[in-house]
């Protein structure tokens, strides 16, 4: 599945972030795989290989950003000025398994600065992190392990996104894994705060997820795309259960809410195209079209996340 980063419309804060975030510094021109060169604006900042996902700290100083290449960083930059403030290397190797990140990245604020929590990828885990005032990234030593995905073949998991509930303990995780063993389906972990986890079966290859923290449906919707079947899964985190599935572009991946959370927007990286959902219908109200004028019927673009 490939893993990237466009970032669509009224980016405000993190527009000038987006083309940071590389896997080694820049010079003036950069060659292509094509075998094009392009000049990258801004100033870059080396974050390690792969850059997957990123999120800002709920007061808007800090960018927390996860990669899944060779080299693993989880890094806290400055929104200020781009500058690395800290970063842990995810590198290491335990009991024969390397440690390794994936997409999952959620910021909440916490006493004396703020809670990051990060998907471990295949180790089938998430990480809990501290953050500082001061930016400073420290590892508790604590996750939340998800479950095997079956009990016939106890496998790894494979979290990718995650997103919080409103109590900011309460955890949505959605595990990758698709195989035989899992019936060919991916699911959504449920973490809920002093309780056993549960599960919720889910079209294949979930990616992304975002959670209603507003509104008449916080906490009763949380929204996960899947890869493969071309849809975003409605589930009730209340009652562990699908509601319904919404159709939207091919290759969906990334999920933003607008500040009022009552419209998602589904980036479609198979279809060069944004998809606007009504969160309250749950209904497709708008298709965004992502290519140039010049060029409607060459795919391309590849959209795989958006911030609003």
């Amino acid at each position: 599945m490939r893993i990237g980063m466009i970032v669509v419309r009224r980016c405000i804060g993190l527009l000038s972030l987006a083309f940071i975030l590389c896997g080694q510094a820049l010079t003036a021109q950069e060659r292509l795989p094509t075998g094009r060169d392009i000049t990258p604006q801004g100033k870059s900042v080396a974050v390690g290989s792969f850059p997957a996902n990123m999120q800002m700290s709920p007061d808007g100083r800090f960018l927390a950003v996860t990669n899944t290449g060779y080299r693993q960083y989880l890094s806290i930059l400055s929104t200020e000025d781009g500058h690395i403030v800290s970063q842990i290397s995810v590198n290491s190797t335990r009991n024969g398994h390397k440690q390794g990140l994936y997409y999952g990245i959620a910021f909440v604020g916490a006493p004396g600065g703020y809670r990051l929590y990060a998907s471990r990828g295949t180790e089938g885990k998430i990480e809990i992190y501290n953050v500082s005032p001061e930016g400073q990234l420290t590892d508790t030593g604590q996750s939340l392990l998800e479950p095997p995905s079956a009990k016939e073949h106890p496998w790894p998991t494979d979290v990718a996104g995650i997103a919080v509930a409103t109590d900011g303990i309460t955890l949505y995780a959605a595990n990758n894994l698709t195989t035989a063993a899992t019936r060919l389906k991916g699911s959504l972990t449920i973490f809920p705060a002093g309780a056993e986890p549960r599960r919720v079966e889910l079209p294949g290859f979930p990616f992304a997820v975002a959670a209603l923290t507003k509104g008449p449906s916080a906490d009763r919707k949380v929204y996960v795309t899947s890869e493969r079947d071309e849809v975003v899964s409605v589930v009730d985190p209340a009652e562990a259960r699908l509601l319904r599935n919404i159709r939207v572009g091919k290759h969906p991946m990334g999920l933003a809410l607008d500040a009022r959370q009552q419209r998602l927007y589904v980036a479609n990286a198979g279809s060069d195209t944004i998809s606007v959902v009504d969160t309250a219908s749950d209904r497709v109200v708008q298709t965004i079209l992502l290519r140039p004028a010049e060029a409607h019927g060459l795919p391309g673009c590849t959209p795989t996340s958006v911030c609003l």
